[in-house]
This record gives C-alpha cells, structure tokens and sequence, in this order.
C-alpha cells in the first residue's frame, strides 16, 4: 500500500462540470494504456486505488492512494507529472510539491488497539441503501466495501455480519456531520455528508482488533461508494 500527495497550486476553478477529483481520475486513466485501465476496472466499485482532494489556504492536495501491484503505474504517474491538465480549466495547474508515504505492508496494519479512533471524513461520503445513494450516516454500509476490498486485494475475510455487530458496539464520544451534493459528471450530483468523529471500540479482542483493521485500511481504500472519483476519503488519527 502506497500514498503520495500531490500539492497543486491554489488555482480559481471555475464552475467544473465535475469535481477536481474526477479531472483528475480522467487524466490518469488517459495517461496509462487501455490494458492497464480495463485491469484497474474489472468488477463494480472495487478499484486497486483511491483519490480524494483537499482544498486548504493556500493549496489543493490531491491524495492517491494504491492497495495493489496493479496501480502502480498511476503512482509513477504521480511522481513525474509536472502540472496538472484539466478540462474546464484554461491554463495548467503546477505541481508544487510532491509528499510521499512510505509504502505499508497489511501485516503493518495489525498494530494494538487504541482506546479511541478520531476520524475525519474529509471528502463527500455516500453509499447505496435500497439502490438509491444515501447521505445519511451509517458505519456499516461505509465499511462494507472496506472489507471487500480487503477480502479481494488481502485475501482477508471479514462478513458482513460480523462488520454490522463490530459496528453496532461502537461507542460516539463526539461527531460533527453536514450534508452536501458532489459532483460525478454534468448531470449527476451525488447526495453526500462530510464531517468529523471520535469514537470507542468495545466488544470483545477480536472484535476490536478487526474494526482496527477495518479503519486503518480504509485510510487508503477511502469509505463508502465513489472511492477512486474523489468521494469517501477519510483521515485516522488513534489515541
């Protein structure tokens, strides 16, 4: 598993027809060839690799994560682009800086327990209930493709039985949500909430070494639906 930022130039963006993290999906899946594309889009929602963006005073940061050989390409993508083409926008976007993570293995990730997760939801969230996208909050839909990446890319197996119960004994020691739209494409907003938690596993080791897991690889996997177009990314902090 690999991260990188990618620090672009605070840039007045006019009214894109598409969020900044969809642009830049495009402009990676036109720099590899079709054959690496169609390896990276082989089953519904369950891509090798996620993006979000974070806009900050003076910056936008786009975070790339990657949890399989397959993706690899777009990292060395990351590394060499020198600006950023987008569609929408008149003149180029400049890279001003580039922070790359060291890459993490799974075993990496079975760490102890902490007695609290502070997670901050730092792009749009959503998921499907009843075939319709839901701005609601929820944890188990959120980590229900969590887990299915990691029984796909790990080979690790977590129901989604076990993912309801483990979400059910966790305990809210404070949260913050709000409600927005996020833009996929010209005519589809998406029904989305961002926002910012701290909460406490319970239940019994298992349990909670799980949920661990969970949350630590949805670091890189993002939460929820739309993960490679910008949407459930997710900040962890333990303590």
């Amino acid at each position: 598993m690999q991260q990188i930022d990618i620090v672009l130039q605070k840039h007045e963006l006019p009214p894109l027809n598409a969020d900044l993290a969809v642009k830049f999906h495009a402009f990676l899946m036109a720099s590899v060839n079709t054959e690496i594309s169609r390896n990276m889009h082989t089953s519904d929602e369950i891509r090798p690799f996620s993006i979000f963006t974070r806009e900050q005073a003076r910056n936008i940061v786009v975070r790339l994560s990657i949890f399989h050989d397959v993706a690899i390409p777009l990292i060395n993508i990351a590394r060499a682009m020198p600006v950023l083409n987008v569609s929408g926008v008149n003149s180029e976007i400049k890279v001003l800086n580039r922070i790359e993570k060291p890459s993490v293995g799974i075993n990496e990730l079975y760490k102890p327990t902490p007695k609290e997760f502070h997670i901050i939801f730092a792009s749009p969230v959503s998921y499907k209930h009843n075939k319709k996208p839901s701005n609601l909050y929820s944890l188990p839909p959120l980590l229900y493709p969590v887990a299915e990446k990691l029984r796909v890319f790990e080979g690790i197996d977590i129901s989604k039985e076990e993912v309801a119960e483990i979400s059910d004994l966790v305990t809210y020691a404070q949260y913050n949500f709000h409600t927005l739209e996020y833009k996929l494409s010209p005519g589809l907003r998406r029904p989305a909430f961002m926002g910012e938690m701290r909460i406490h596993p319970d239940g019994n080791r298992e349990q909670c070494k799980k949920l661990a897991l969970l949350l630590r690889y949805a670091s890189y996997t993002g939460v929820g639906a739309k993960t490679a177009l910008g949407m459930g990314g997710i900040l962890l902090a333990e303590y």
